[in-house]
Parts: C-alpha cells; sequence; structure tokens
C-alpha cells in the first residue's frame, strides 16, 4: 500500500529505540513506526519482553501529543480494504493498548470521590462502580453525557481521574473480543459467538478523547486574571445594543444567527462521531446536528432564529452571546467595513489552528472558551469582574484597546467613534429657559 526503501534492519524492536526515534510526519516512516511499536507492545503483552512501567507512560505521553498535534491531519480514509478506518483510528487504537499494559490490564473501579463528582455535577450514568460490568452503552453513555456537559466541568483533579478511568474503559470496549450481551451498539461480528467494536464505536472513543484533551490544554494554556473595567451599568451598553437591534429585521441577519450557532452547540465529539458514514466528505453542522440531538432542540432553536421577537431571542442561554456576538459583527461591518468576528475573536473549536497566530496578535482578542469569554492581549487572558459573558469581554476589550492602542488598531482601523459612544458619559443638553414673570404693557 505504502512504498518504501527501508530495510528490517532499520525498524524499531525494542522500546528504547521506540522512545528515542522520532515519530515524523511523513505518511510511510509513521506507518512504519506504529506497526514496529505496536509488535513491541503485543510481544510484552504475550510474555516474550518485559517493558518497564515508566517507560510505557513515556511512550504513551510521545504517543499522546503526536494524536493532539495532528489529529485532523490524519482524520482521512486509509486506502485499501479497510472500511470506515482513519488513520488516527490505528494510533488511538495503539495508544489504548499501552493504557492497558499500563494498568495490567485490570478493569477500573470508580472511587468514592469520582462517585460524588458525578453526582454532584449529574454525570452518573452507571448502575455499578465495577466497570467489569459495563456494557458498550454504558460506556457511551458516560462518554456523551460528560460531553453534554463539558462547558460547565472546568478542569479539576477529579475530573482527570474520572476521564483517566473512562480511557481504561476505553481501552477495554474496544481492543477485545466479547459476546453479544455486553457488545449491544456499535458493533460487528467476529464469530457467530463473539462481537468487536466497530470503526464507529472507535471512532466514538477517539473524538472524545481528543476534544476533551484539546479543550482542556486551551483553557489552562493561558490562565484567566481578573481586571478592573467599567461595569455594564456605567456604560452605554443598553442604549448602543438597542440601536443595533434594527439587524434582526433581515433575514440575512437572523441567517447568520443560525448558521454561527450550529457549530457553537454541537457537543465535542458529535461531528467526528455523526458524519463518520461519510469519512472523507464534508458533513454540515446542522445535518450532525440532527443525527445527535432530539429533533426538537435544532428545530425550535432555528424557529426562534428565524421567526421570534428579540426578546425571544435573548431569553435562550443557546442564542443570547451569539445573538450579541452578530451585532456587535454588523455594527463594525456597516461602520468600519471590518469583519470582527474573523479579525477579533477566537472561539474554541477552531483555536487549535491559530495558536501561534493568538500569541502574536498585536491587537487585544475576545476568546471564547467553555462559554465564558475572556480578552487575550500579550500573554495576558483577562475576565471582567462582573462576568464572563460576551457584553462583558465587549466592554473589556475597548477599554484595553483604547488604554494600550489609543483606539486604533493596525494603524488603520480607527474605532473610537464606538469607543466614546459605548465608554464615555453623553453630556445631556439642557434646552429649557426661564421666561421671568409676565407682566401687562399699559397704553400710553
Amino acid at each position: 500500500m505504502f512504498k518504501t526503501p527501508y530495510k528490517s534492519i532499520y525498524r524499531i524492536q525494542t522500546i528504547e529505540e521506540a522512545l528515542e526515534f522520532e515519530l515524523k510526519n511523513d505518511q510511510t516512516d509513521m506507518y512504519l513506526y506504529l506497526i514496529d511499536i505496536y509488535d513491541v507492545l503485543l510481544n510484552n503483552a504475550i510474555g516474550k519482553y518485559d517493558i518497564p512501567k515508566d517507560k510505557l507512560v513515556k511512550q504513551r505521553k510521545k504517543l499522546h501529543q503526536y494524536l493532539m498535534k495532528h489529529f485532523h491531519r490524519l482524520y482521512t480514509p486509509i486506502p485499501g480494504r479497510l472500511h470506515g478506518w482513519a488513520h488516527n483510528m490505528l494510533l488511538y487504537v495503539i495508544l489504548l493498548t499501552i493504557v492497558e499494559l499500563q494498568y495490567d490490564s485490570k478493569h477500573p473501579v470508580i472511587s468514592d470521590n469520582i462517585h460524588q463528582y458525578c453526582v454532584k455535577h449529574r454525570l452518573r450514568m452507571y448502575k455499578d462502580r465495577d466497570t467489569k460490568t459495563w456494557k458498550m452503552s454504558d460506556w457511551l453513555d458516560m462518554l456523551d453525557v460528560i460531553s453534554l456537559r463539558w462547558k460547565k466541568l472546568l478542569p479539576c483533579d477529579t475530573l482527570h481521574e474520572l476521564l483517566e478511568v473512562l480511557w481504561r474503559v476505553s481501552a477495554k470496549m474496544l481492543l477485545f473480543m466479547y459476546p453479544r450481551g455486553t457488545m449491544d451498539m456499535y458493533y460487528e461480528a467476529v464469530t457467530e459467538d463473539y462481537l468487536k467494536a466497530s470503526p464507529v464505536g472507535v471512532m466514538a472513543g477517539l473524538s472524545r478523547y481528543y476534544w476533551f484533551h484539546q479543550t482542556i490544554f486551551q483553557y489552562q494554556k493561558w490562565p484567566v486574571q481578573e481586571r478592573s473595567a467599567p461595569s455594564l451599568l456605567s456604560t452605554n451598553w443598553e442604549t448602543w445594543i438597542t440601536v443595533e437591534k434594527k439587524h434582526i429585521f433581515s433575514r440575512r441577519f437572523r441567517d447568520g444567527v443560525a448558521d454561527f450557532l450550529w457549530n457553537h452547540i454541537i457537543n465535542y465529539g458529535d461531528h467526528a462521531i455523526g458524519s463518520h458514514d461519510q469519512l472523507g466528505d464534508e458533513v454540515s453542522d446542522y445535518a450532525v446536528l440532527y443525527m445527535r440531538f432530539p429533533a426538537n432542540v435544532p428545530t425550535s432553536l432555528s424557529k426562534i432564529c428565524t421567526y421570534n421577537d428579540y426578546e425571544d431571542m435573548l431569553a435562550s442561554d443557546s442564542i443570547r452571546d451569539i445573538l450579541y456576538l452578530k451585532m456587535v459583527h454588523a455594527h463594525f461591518r456597516s461602520h468600519y467595513d471590518v469583519d470582527f468576528t474573523k479579525v477579533f475573536t477566537v472561539w474554541e473549536p477552531t483555536m487549535h489552528k491559530h495558536m501561534k497566530a493568538i500569541e502574536r496578535s498585536p491587537v487585544p482578542l475576545i476568546m471564547s472558551r467553555y462559554k465564558r469569554y475572556h480578552v487575550y492581549f500579550k500573554g495576558g487572558t483577562y475576565r471582567h469582574p462582573e462576568g464572563e459573558t460576551f457584553p462583558h469581554a465587549f466592554v473589556l476589550w475597548l477599554k484595553m484597546l483604547r488604554e494600550h492602542l489609543d483606539g486604533v488598531c493596525f494603524q488603520a482601523m480607527d474605532f473610537n467613534l464606538t469607543i466614546q459612544s459605548m465608554l464615555d458619559e453623553k453630556k445631556v443638553v439642557d434646552n429649557t429657559r426661564e421666561m421671568g414673570a409676565f407682566f401687562d404693557l399699559e397704553d400710553d
């Protein structure tokens, strides 16, 4: 399938060589490395070769970093007869093999602190804490509910412990064959009595693995600190945004709100799972939403975005901040001919593409992570003291723009008019005058 001039003398045969040699981006080199390390791991599993636990952990970290860096590049179909398999899925299976060997193939048990965490955040989808009794549906339900509540689960030690349990269960579910009672979802037959996970099942685990780790990394990369800023009540936000309400009477504007919304309400990992049957083709966010959510969810949100009043749109937690963003975008487009969304905002689903550009940015950026809005500028990430909604971040963005750049971005975009109309107190002109007392004039 892949041509290579390499001979067996140059292939990896020990874990020490695997740790020493670089895992390259070239497809042939990558596959030779993965096949060799898989053989090394299997030799360890059958007792022919012993790998120390510390070296297993180092190798796991190495493969994890490679998967996180190249997940999207490797998310393409493997040519040949491996229907439904992408390149990154093979890497994921080898990573799970290391996890299985690292814990001596033992079934994890939900500890007391993890159980209490699941109860507190409404994550419990299991009957038994011993994962040895879990079925495929129990494992998938846990991944689904965590993804559903992910934007409310800030990174913490207990969350990491819970995820580690789920990766160990992932190894059990995806690497072994089971009788029909255990494999009750996403399976394909191996024999009459035994089943194995289907490619969609592997992708269900891989997509959650990638996005959970990626969003945690993005959140922890730039720690948030509080910065003083005017309160919303002390600014002209309400008056200013009321003027921009004129845009909702445009059908094009409402369609823009809906199109932007779909990508930000899909749970992390759902797109890869919902579109896996069409691997290699572009599938819209709206189509995936219909596949993974109850039909009334996209239908009701679409109805609100298309037909309902301004107040109804603000009442929806899913729509409110997106609506504010699109109104601000429309203001900058009409007044300055600037695409505010593309130039001055960074969003969690696409943040991995712009890591270096974010850190090199000469202007403040509004950053959305975990459904929270912050302002990034020159290595620091700041939050408004009153809250983390889009209006709070926008007011802080304007204040920092005035303080550090005198309201001018890229030496050509002068936003001082907007800054003044938002932050400066408007002077009220008193046009009344005293007429004095009236008196009668007498004719001579």
